[in-house]
């Protein structure tokens, strides 16, 4: 690169490139090791199954996304500023969860133990990402594609971000009440996992991809981990 030349970052395919390796390499070694985290999320499928699909699709669809103009995988020039953004809503969504946790007390198989946690919860970020965001919103815009000439990009680009933004919480509060009407804390659990989700779809719609996984991978470390360990020692 000769003086002068502007510096190129990194492109958005080794990114995800390196993101995809180190998500399939996790789940590995959780399989190779007998773990068998997954299963309450995948049951009886094989986990490096689902993963494999999860990356697959996701990278076909974040593509799309890319090449319609809708969402970014990932952007070297975004602000670097918005990791103390990121950093700082993850804390503050973690706090509201633990205040949740104090007041109605979620189960206490809840988190994944450490060790297993630090190589489960990236690699299950990335597949609620690809199910429950990235191929969810590939397909309302692509159905929606056709709207374009006549309603502005912003609002179907809103109304497919609003929409996916509901998904994991339904999905959520469904899980929790297993069959039965979901309780006051269920529905206010679902309230807090949808303002995580909107908060993820704007980070989506400002930044990239690789902001709204960070987003959720710093979550996971703070909420499941961080203090999946110390409620352990101090609820039960």
């Amino acid at each position: 690169m000769s003086r002068g030349e502007p510096r190129r970052g990194v492109s958005p395919q080794r990114v995800f490139g390196g993101l995809a390796l180190t998500v399939l390499g996790l789940s590995a070694t959780l399989v190779v090791a007998g773990d068998a985290s997954f299963s309450r999320f995948f049951g009886d499928v094989p986990p490096l199954l689902v993963v494999v699909v999860c990356v697959g699709g996701a990278l076909l669809a974040l593509r799309y996304l890319e090449l319609a103009g809708w969402l970014r995988l990932y952007r070297h020039s975004a602000h670097p500023r918005r990791w103390p953004l990121v950093l700082g809503l993850a804390s503050t969504m973690t706090a509201v969860a633990i205040v949740l946790d104090l007041v109605g007390r979620f189960p206490e198989d809840t988190n994944v133990p450490v060790p297993v946690a630090l190589a489960f919860y990236p690699a299950i970020a990335f597949v609620v990402e690809a199910l429950f965001h990235v191929l969810p919103l590939a397909v309302l815009l692509g159905a929606l594609a056709p709207l374009r000439g006549r309603v502005t990009r912003s609002t179907l680009l809103g109304v497919s971000l609003g929409i996916t933004a509901t998904l994991e919480p339904l999905y959520q509060v469904r899980l929790a009440a297993a069959g039965s009407a979901p309780s006051l804390f269920e529905w206010t659990t679902g309230l807090h996992i949808l303002a995580f989700n909107l908060i993820q779809m704007e980070l989506f719609r400002r930044y990239d991809f690789v902001t709204v996984y960070a987003f959720r991978v710093m979550y996971y470390g703070l909420w499941h981990i961080g203090w999946g360990v110390l409620r352990l020692h101090l609820l039960f």
